[in-house]
């Protein structure tokens, strides 16, 4: 379907253009959920993570947006779709302003119709159509890292490891190599952490090396992970 570039005139062809797709839409929404069911975040179901809308949460804690750490996962959960792509641009902050910050997400196909996953922004949605995303938004995008790009990372594939197991799933601080300078675009820590996948300190999903990092890296941005009532139940 091709969408008028007017917002107003697109916004009476999205609706007509959901109830076509709602199959397909169907299908992508199982796909995410069915992927999220199978990884864990820091001992919690990344299904449950998601339809409690934890990171949008955690972001309102620690003062700024986990954008870039929900882009991420999403890419690990979409891990079996060789069309997704992380994605790092502006969105519209506010709806009433014309002011833009830096965001990510991720795109992908689901048999031909472009989705987008945005945990961040969309919080308990596991997917929507790129277009509604394009329409509420208004992003702009400036980098994309490719599902190869992703996936030939050392750091996404030891993640996604042990993601898979409860015990080992302590990765929330080491998210924070997929995120970039302020208004910049790229993955612009990727090297530094493909050097610590080399060292002693690569990413076990352990307590202990959690804490470490928390303890020494992060400066207790996440510490207030306790306050959240969602972690202590």
């Amino acid at each position: 379907m091709v969408f008028s570039r007017d917002f107003e005139e697109r916004r009476h062809q999205i609706p007509d253009y959901i109830r076509k797709i709602e199959p397909i839409f169907g299908d992508a929404i199982l796909s995410v959920a069915a992927g999220a069911e199978k990884l864990y975040l820091d001992g919690v179901n990344l299904y449950d993570v998601i339809t409690h809308d934890f990171l949008a949460q955690l972001g309102s804690v620690v003062g700024y947006g986990l954008c870039y750490e929900a882009a991420a996962l999403a890419m690990m959960i979409l891990q079996k779709n060789p069309t997704a792509r992380l994605v790092q641009g502006t969105g519209k902050y506010r709806a009433n302003t014309e002011e833009r910050t830096d965001h990510a997400w991720v795109e992908f196909e689901e048999q031909g119709v472009p989705f987008v996953v945005d945990f961040a922004w969309f919080g308990e949605e596991f997917c929507i159509p790129r277009i509604v995303h394009v329409d509420v938004v208004k992003s702009v995008v400036y980098h994309t890292c490719s599902y190869q790009h992703f996936w030939q990372m050392a750091l996404s594939r030891q993640l996604y490891k042990i993601c898979h197991d409860k015990k080992t799933s302590h990765i929330l601080p080491w998210l924070y190599f997929y995120r970039s300078s302020e208004h910049e675009y790229g993955l612009g820590l990727e090297n530094a952490s493909e050097i610590v996948c080399r060292t002693k300190f690569a990413p076990t999903g352990e307590k202990e090396q959690y804490m470490y990092f928390l303890d020494h890296i992060l400066n207790d941005h996440y510490c207030t992970l306790a306050k959240l009532d969602y972690v202590t139940t």
